[in-house]
């Protein structure tokens, strides 16, 4: 969306109770669309990890649908392509559980998509169909940029990945039983190494610490104990290899208790500071039962558990139970530990970590500060039959907030509630019942209690705020605010980049657009004789 557009229908109100979704609306466009919807399918977990292909595919195919013609859609998917998605011999005997599962999860009736009637304008469907035609192919999506440039030239007929930085303490939480083997153990701490230098770490964005477990949990490396990044990586270097068992639920304890502490380090997690527990193990823990305890209270002390779970020993059904909701996208199962040695993996778990926002369950009140077009992700608790009111006052600048029960990641394509404040003008909204009705159960909730999901972007440069959350519906009458009944405009762009036409790639789309080239420059003139 143009950065006046944007202006226009913000200024329009303090506060939306309308639910909006972008992702159904024909011809809606631009990364945070694409965004929204690949986010709505990895959510659903109806299929596995697609390794950001969809993204790159969104991006080179039309530029995040800038460049789409009727009636493809954002993915450019081919009639061809198209067509194959619609018979059940290429499923086989899942295919009719499928179909229902897409419609229960995503309120989408396939047999009645139709690409000649423009059905796949609307982002989400073009992105399921598309997701589906990979579905057919019975082989899955290589995680290498390189491997899915072959892919994408061998399988697609025609012819991202943004990503929203947020500021995060991620702890690293090692497995050093004796089953990893001291080779497996460089290859360990040679991705920690890799990852931190993936991120700005500083007091006002990223900080990271490790911790070690096998017979016992302990403490390698707390947020607050070294001066710069190298000094980090020497640290890692130096941390010890033994042990003999995976009590994995001491580590859970040690990280919910100890390790983002004030005193470790650890940061205010109401000042927009996700904590971040990635845990790295090749065994199933030695007490499942008391894991999925350590687990649940971790994810209720704030933590949002990931999971690499590495080796064909490993139960996926245990890992899908310890991690953070939704579990099907945070657990990333690997066949060995080659691919910790590869950066496209690297960056794969790195798009997850900079997505995460902070866990706030029993806060009433925060105040933060944030940049101009920079997001605070949060996830707040309510009760079912109460509801809650959220108030934003700003001091500085201006701010707007995303809310959704069903979004784990709202922004201006797809949300069910926004409200927008500035000086003079607060913006408040009650997320009630029937709202609350629709969200998931989240295992470290409450019976009585599910999620609201709240992102909050700053318009200006500076910006400074205040959120209220009050139990039930408060009243609005001291707060003066006129509700938009008018819908937005669809957005085509990215808000904080005015003209999209001149946009620039990010590095995983130049990396995806190099290896291509690569493949065109070897195979040039066979893609010719295969271009019509």
């Amino acid at each position: 969306m143009h950065t006046t557009e944007y202006a226009i229908f913000l200024a329009l109100a303090s506060a939306s109770l309308a639910s909006v979704d972008y992702t159904m609306v024909p011809g809606a466009r631009g990364p945070a669309v694409v965004e929204a919807a690949l986010s709505k399918i990895t959510n659903a977990c109806l299929f596995d990890r697609s390794y950001d292909f969809m993204r790159l595919i969104a991006a080179v195919q039309t530029r995040f649908g800038l460049d789409m013609t009727f009636p493809s859609g954002i993915w450019a998917l081919s009639q061809l392509d198209f067509n194959q998605t619609k018979y059940e011999l290429f499923f086989g005997q899942g295919w009719q559980q499928l179909m229902t599962d897409i419609n229960v999860t995503l309120n989408v009736d396939y047999s009645i998509v139709h690409r000649e009637d423009g059905s796949l304008l609307k982002p989400l469907v073009g992105a399921l169909a598309t997701r589906l035609f990979f579905e057919t192919l019975n082989d899955p999506i290589p995680v290498t940029l390189t491997k899915q440039a072959f892919f994408w030239k061998a399988f697609y007929q025609t012819a991202s990945s943004k990503t929203t930085l947020v500021s995060s303490d991620v702890l690293f939480i090692l497995d050093s039983s004796l089953s990893i083997g001291v080779l497996n153990w460089k290859l360990m701490t040679t991705f920690v190494k890799n990852m931190v230098d993936m991120f700005p770490v500083n007091e006002q964005a990223y900080k990271f610490a490790v911790d070690l477990f096998a017979d016992t949990a302990i403490t390698g490396i707390t947020f607050n104990n070294y001066s710069s990044v190298e000094d980090f990586k020497h640290m890692v270097d130096r941390l010890p290899f033994e042990g003999l068992l995976t009590d994995t639920e001491q580590a859970l304890y040690l990280a919910a208790n100890e390790s983002f502490s004030a005193a470790h380090g650890g940061r205010n997690t109401s000042l927009g500071f996700a904590r971040n527990a990635l845990l790295i193990t090749d065994g199933n823990p030695r007490h499942m039962h008391q894991t999925k305890a350590a687990a649940l209270y971790a994810k209720q002390k704030g933590l949002v558990l990931t999971i690499i779970g590495i080796g064909a020993y490993i139960d996926k059904k245990n890992m899908l139970e310890i991690a953070s909701f939704p579990s099907c996208a945070r657990v990333n199962m690997i066949p060995d530990f080659e691919p910790l040695a590869t950066e496209d993996f690297s960056k794969h778990i790195r798009a997850q970590l900079c997505l995460e926002g902070s866990v706030e369950e029993s806060v009433t009140t925060i105040s933060n500060a944030i940049n101009g077009s920079k997001w605070f992700m949060y996830r707040f608790a309510a009760r079912v039959d109460q509801g809650i009111s959220l108030r934003v006052q700003v001091d500085v600048g201006s701010v707007v907030m995303f809310l959704s029960t069903t979004i784990v990641l709202p922004n201006e394509a797809a949300y069910d509630m926004y409200l927008v404040s500035s000086p003079g003008s607060t913006g408040q909204v009650f997320v009630g019942p029937e709202l609350l009705k629709k969200a998931p159960k989240v295992l470290d909730l409450q019976d009585d209690q599910r999620p609201v999901f709240a992102a909050l972007l700053g318009r200006e440069e500076q910006n400074a705020f205040r959120i209220d959350l009050t139990p039930g519906e408060v009243s609005q009458s001291n707060y003066p605010q006129t509700a938009s009944t008018a819908a937005p405009p669809v957005p085509t762009e990215q808000n904080s980049q005015p003209n999209q036409s001149t946009r620039t790639w990010n590095n995983m789309e130049q990396l995806f657009v190099m290896a291509l080239f690569t493949f065109f420059v070897i195979y040039g003139s066979e893609i010719v004789g295969d271009h019509n």
